[in-house]
């Protein structure tokens, strides 16, 4: 086995592992172990099987295909599909639209979706239309409701042509099963305005006392597309869900994520409700932002590696972990990066950073932080029509949108500014790193070494 360390400059090094020693026999099977093999290498061999039938237009290989299409292992089902799909749709367009097997039908409807043509799409929309979906299985009716999103993709969800579905969809969610509620909610979001906030306001507070982030993520969305079916004590308990959105373990986007919703949830309020519930949220989010104690804003010395030669071992003469934890905050650090629970998310999480940096190249990153800049967290800067250069941190927003938004300052996320696309003259990266230099100049030796020992014990 090989392996490298190292990377941004640092110490970079390359290993090579192996075992030295008596070769080791291998454990005789219980007789539960050698059942389990093998059916598994009699799976390998029949996907393997299939796999080889790709492009094989004889009769023959398309009925050894679609008799695997209702498989209950889901990789020789997938290899069953992929085969027919490499056969002429001529050969199986009819048999797929007339398959009473529901699991091959579900599975043939996916090759015709892929590769039919828009007849074929509009004559298996009719077919699906028509089951009665709340009799099929669970695994069944997930596969249905995605091909239905599949469907519905490309066409007008107000069609009476799928009334037939939604009046399916209303009897089958929610199921109070993820995986299936997840696809039915966004397929009656394109329609039943009004009937699925209550449904998915209820699943969104099943899922936040089950502190489980992905389904509040998705439920959080939903709920943000639709404009009827609300009530005042609704609207509160969405919008304090949403606002609880800032506790979740999330990487940089989750913030860029959250407003997109939000935007989203006010943009479908009444309008003249707009205003107020803009600025009841704001006054919510700003109680939660970290309390930072003061700023130094004298500076003790302009601190350089220099001043650091003993650096082992003054952070063996037993550092204040304590003390390291609130120079974490004084120093603004707080502000962008994240040590565990607590911290922003707009630069590198530092849980944990002990185990990819050394002490002194995670102190030369803070004292000269544009030294290396990685990519990920690079500014960028614009050059606009009007002879302005603007730098910072770009905003994710929908890429239809006709402007851009940029954070030129990280220590304070709510100032942004916004400029036309069109305007745009020359865009690159920008070598000055996001987080300013001198942070910890205010600090003194044993406060900057508390620090540091803080973050590598973490």
């Amino acid at each position: 086995m090989y392996f490298v360390t190292g990377g941004r400059q640092t110490q970079s090094g390359l290993y090579r592992v192996r075992y030295v020693g008596d070769k080791m026999s291998e454990p005789e099977r219980t007789p539960q172990q050698a059942a389990v093999a093998g059916h598994a290498e009699t799976a390998r061999q029949r996907r393997r099987q299939l796999e080889s039938l790709r492009g094989n237009e004889s009769p023959q290989a398309l009925e050894s295909a679609w008799k695997h299409l209702d498989a209950s292992d889901p990789w020789i089902r997938h290899a069953a599909r992929t085969a027919v799909e490499t056969l002429p749709v001529t050969m199986w367009r009819k048999r797929a639209l007339e398959e009473m097997n529901i699991d091959r039908l579900l599975a043939a409807g996916l090759a015709l979706e892929r590769f039919g043509d828009d007849n074929d799409r509009a004559m298996l929309g009719q077919r699906l239309a028509s089951l009665d979906a709340h009799r099929l299985l669970p695994w069944q009716q997930v596969e249905w409701a995605d091909l239905c999103l599949r469907q519905l993709a490309t066409h007008d969800a107000s069609d009476v042509r799928w009334d037939r579905m939604f009046d399916e969809l209303r009897v089958v969610f929610p199921a109070n099963h993820f995986p299936l509620d997840r696809q039915t909610s966004q397929l009656l979001a394109k329609r039943d305005n009004g009937l699925v906030v209550p449904l998915a306001m209820n699943l969104l507070e099943q899922s936040s006392q089950l502190e489980n982030q992905r389904q509040q993520m998705h439920w959080l969305f939903i709920l943000s597309t639709q404009s009827r079916g609300w009530t005042p004590d609704l609207r509160q308990r969405y919008f304090a869900a949403l606002r609880d959105m800032d506790r979740f373990e999330a990487g940089e986007g989750m913030p860029a994520f959250r407003r997109l919703i939000r935007d989203a949830a006010i943009a479908n309020l009444p309008e003249e409700d707009r205003d107020q519930w803009k600025k009841w949220f704001d006054e919510k989010a700003a109680e939660r932002l970290p309390e930072l104690p003061p700023a130094r804003t004298t500076i003790v010395k302009q601190w350089s590696a220099s001043d650091f030669q003993d650096l082992q071992q003054e952070l063996g003469k037993a550092p204040d972990l304590q003390r390291g934890k609130q120079m974490f905050a004084t120093a603004r650090c707080l502000v962008c990066h994240r040590v565990g629970t607590e911290g922003g998310v707009s630069g590198p999480d530092l849980t944990g950073v002990a185990r990819r940096f050394a002490g002194r190249d995670l102190l030369a990153s803070i004292l000269e932080p544009s030294a290396v800049v990685a990519e990920k967290y690079a500014n960028t800067s614009f050059e606009l029509a009007d002879g302005r250069v603007l730098s910072g941190r770009t905003l994710v927003t929908d890429y239809r949108s006709p402007s851009a938004e940029l954070i030129p300052d990280l220590l304070t996320p709510e100032e942004t500014i916004s400029f036309s696309k069109q305007e745009i003259v020359e865009r690159r990266v920008s070598p000055v790193s996001p987080m300013p230099k001198g942070l910890v100049d205010g600090l003194d030796k044993q406060e900057v070494l508390d620090l540091l020992a803080y973050l590598l014990a973490k």
